[in-house]
């Protein structure tokens, strides 16, 4: 059996349904058909997200540039961001360029967290 990293939600709908998390903005990088491409499986968990009062699932979503993002991105106000082992994408294994993407990301929180 192979491990496959999940980029399907599938944490997002944990934080509601056994974190007691409210107000949920979750988000990817991917296009709604990508994503799906890749984790066929994300559709429940987007569909049970999207059914709880105050959440959203938003596409196209670069960390590095959250100040381009959607309206619910760029007006802020976030008490806590979680990323879920961002990686670069490909087969990369250039240590030095997945850092630097991960800064990028640190960089562009500070326009949307309140604190």
């Amino acid at each position: 059996m192979t491990d496959k990293p999940l980029g399907n939600f599938s944490f997002a709908k944990s934080l509601l349904n056994h974190h007691g998390c409210s107000s949920l903005l979750a988000t990817c990088y991917d296009s709604p058909t990508a994503l799906l491409d890749k984790y066929p499986q994300a559709a429940s968990h987007i569909e049970a997200i999207e059914a709880e009062e105050d959440t959203k699932v938003l596409y196209g979503i670069d960390a590095t540039k959250l100040d381009k993002g959607g309206k619910e991105v760029r007006r802020g106000g976030f008490d806590r961001v979680v990323f879920n082992f961002p990686h670069v994408g490909g087969l990369t294994k250039d240590v030095n360029r997945q850092v630097r993407y991960n800064q990028g990301m640190k960089d562009s929180l500070r326009n949307v967290l309140s604190w």
